[in-house]
């Protein structure tokens, strides 16, 4: 054979395999273009990642805003409680019950777009629907704070405090300025008297107490037949039968006696309240139902109290963010406009409509509006900027940015819930104050009561002061 024909034959040889490499990327292209996952005309969602190992893909809001511009798909709200809804929203169904409402979506090949507030209700759900044979299922990444962090809005939100009712409680306010700046002024001065009175009378029974018990040759702190100063099995300063107060006579601490702390029966901070095991004491109820022949606020007219209370700060950057009603008291959370940060909790009776810190977290974790806190609620006993007992408190400082974070916070709080084997859940979003976090309770999805985390140490405080929930105003009710 010539050379020439040699060459001639490599050449198309190498001819055919061009093609057949050529055909073959053609090939690929066209299926990959009709896979199930693939993006069809308009572009809109050219980025959108392959589906993960559970069955769905995740988008992120750039990508869905783009989306909506040629909208072709369902888009689903599945968080619980009602937060907003994103502009061009179809349906909302809530995480835990997508599996049993499927008939209120489409075929299991149309696209499903999901989202919650932050992102966890909504994986779930998408799960849920990728394992039920749903092939086109995305999630948005983030949820609803991403999309409102890339300057997007929600819709659904009712505003709880509209100008008018504002600007008619600051009409009330201002029609008597004066007689409510004096009312303050004496007001003050009857607690920095009274405070002064306790002061001396404990130093003047810890005297007494030290003395009786140097006499009954049972040491300033009693004993099992003396009286000292913290008690025994006589009466001593802070009770009876331990050193604390105990079962039987009342000290000025307590006991089961009327003591100057409680007891059982009526002492300064004792009773249980309406529907409790004993008497009332000044710090009110353990959270028991009202009588039924007895007449309770609405919700207008608490709302109006809280109005009326949130005046005497005189300052327009504390709004009022949420209303709660509960069979033993109505609670107000109590926000700066500003920071958005949670500037404290009030209750509300439900009869009078007199309005008072919470106790609890309110008061012993608040660095700022607390009994330790700078504004010390304008009572605190450890004094601030309006002058407590021992002055001011110099602890921890009141900022926003402190160890434990809002979903370490949701942790611990579930984790509580679940060691106590309550069969509460806690909701995924908490309210940030100076110092604690505050947050739903959930039966069934639904709220049911409330708890506290400190964001230094972690430890979990449940409110078990209000009794059963009843409604509320506020996070998008």
């Amino acid at each position: 054979m010539s050379p020439s024909k040699n060459g001639r034959r490599i050449s198309a040889q190498k001819l055919a395999a061009g093609n057949v490499t050529l055909i073959l990327t053609v090939l690929v292209l066209l299926v990959v273009s009709c896979a199930p996952g693939s993006i069809g005309a308009g572009g809109s969602s050219a980025n959108l990642q392959l589906q993960n190992a559970d069955g769905y893909t995740g988008i992120s809001v750039e990508q869905l805003a783009s989306m909506l511009d040629t909208k072709d798909f369902t888009l689903l709200n599945v968080h619980i409680p009602f937060e907003g809804d994103i502009p061009a929203t179809d349906l909302s169904i809530p995480f835990n019950e997508i599996a049993d409402r499927v008939s209120e979506l489409p075929d299991q090949d149309a696209k499903i777009v999901l989202y919650c507030r932050s992102g966890s209700m909504s994986t779930t759900a998408a799960g849920t629907l990728a394992s039920l044979g749903y092939s086109n299922v995305l999630e948005l990444d983030g949820g609803m704070r991403a999309w409102e962090a890339s300057g997007y809005t929600l819709e659904g939100r009712e505003d709880l405090e509209p100008e008018e009712w504002r600007a008619e409680c600051l009409a009330k306010e201002n029609s008597d300025k004066e007689t409510s700046r004096r009312m303050n002024i004496a007001r003050s001065n009857r607690k920095r008297v009274g405070l002064a009175l306790i002061v001396a009378l404990v130093a003047a029974l810890g005297l007494a107490g030290w003395a009786v018990g140097r006499v009954s040759a049972q040491g300033p702190w009693g004993g099992y037949g003396g009286r000292g100063m913290m008690g025994g099995y006589g009466p001593g300063m802070m009770g009876d039968w331990s050193p604390y107060g105990g079962d039987c006579r009342g000290g000025m601490m307590g006991g089961y006696g009327v003591g100057m702390m409680g007891g059982h029966d009526s002492g300064m901070m004792g009773g249980y309240g309406y529907g409790g095991d004993g008497g009332c004491g000044m710090m009110g109820t353990r959270g028991g139902a009202y009588p039924g022949d007895v007449e309770t606020l609405t919700m207008e007219e608490a709302l109006e109290s809280v109005e009326r209370y949130l005046l005497n700060w005189r300052s327009e950057d504390l709004e009022v963010a949420e209303l709660m009603e509960f069979s033993g008291n109505f609670y107000a959370l109590v926000k700066e406009e500003s920071t958005g940060i949670g500037a404290f909790e009030l209750l509300v009776d439900k009869v009078s409509g007199a309005v008072s810190p919470e106790h609890g977290p309110n008061m012993m974790w608040n660095l700022k509006y607390g009994m330790m806190g700078g504004y010390g609620m304008r009572m605190g006993m450890m004094g601030g900027s309006y002058g407590g007992m021992l002055g001011r408190f110099s602890g921890p400082s009141s900022t926003a940015d402190m160890p434990i974070d809002e979903d370490e916070a949701v942790e611990r709080a579930q984790d509580y819930l679940e060691h106590v084997g309550s069969g509460l859940t806690a909701d995924e979003e908490a309210d940030a104050f100076y110092g604690y976090y505050t947050l739903h309770v959930l039966t069934d999805a639904e709220v049911s009561g409330m708890l506290s985390v400190n964001r230094y140490s972690g430890q979990v405080w449940y409110h078990n002061w209000h009794g059963e929930f009843v409604d509320m105003i506020g996070h998008g009710k």
